[in-house]
């Protein structure tokens, strides 16, 4: 089942000094977010709560149940932060083209984990039916690859959005086969936006 209200916010192409890189930001579920900071408040109020008695007054014999205790208790934070930054709106997925790699990182406030991707191991670039677009016609003649002697690397020609192509429900993104298994980018992107993101990618990138 697919639903619009979920889907991803608008990509968008962006000139860097490394050449064009594609940035999918996050929708906030402001919902979830507010639920988990409420939450967090308290949790952060047991764990000082809890330090203050591990290294306060008395035996560690004594505070051994409190000391197991704030084990599973810091962990349960943990997972709930990272559900708290994953539906705040701070994530982001960069996806740029490295000499002979593919890099997809995913980022939350300057912390984040990079994945690259060898472009000759990858299988082709799938996405959702193209749908009929309008007033966009134009977009597609400034996407050009860089074609001379130097290390494979588009150029880029200003910033273009996702936001024009704007159609049908959730996808799975832009799917491709590596190393055996499939990978995706832009997953939960409307079907329009994956769809045109998948041009995009080929175009740019040379996949």
């Amino acid at each position: 089942m697919k639903f619009p209200g979920h889907t991803r916010g608008d990509w968008r192409l962006e000139d860097s000094e490394q050449g064009p890189r594609i940035v999918i930001p996050t929708r906030p579920i402001w919902l979830v977010a507010a639920f988990m900071g409420l939450w967090l408040a308290g949790w952060t109020a047991g764990e000082v709560s809890a330090l203050k008695t591990i290294f306060g007054a008395g035996t560690w014999a004594s505070k051994s149940f409190i000391a197991f205790w704030l084990c599973g208790w810091t962990a349960g934070g943990i997972f709930a932060w990272a559900i708290f930054l994953a539906t705040s709106g701070l994530a982001r997925e960069a996806l740029w083209r490295d000499g002979p790699d593919l890099c997809v990182r995913w980022s939350v406030l300057g912390l984040g984990w990079t994945f690259r991707y060898s472009v000759v191991a990858m299988g082709p670039l799938s996405a959702p039916e193209p749908v009929p677009r309008a007033a966009v016609s134009g977009l597609g003649a400034g996407l050009v690859v860089a074609d001379d002697d130097a290390p494979l690397r588009p150029t880029a020609l200003g910033e273009s959005s996702g936001s024009s192509f704007k159609a049908g429900g959730e996808s799975e993104g832009v799917r491709f086969s590596y190393a055996g298994k499939e990978a995706s980018v832009g997953k939960l992107l409307d079907e329009g936006q994956a769809a045109r993101l998948a041009e995009v990618m080929s175009l740019r990138f040379g996949l």
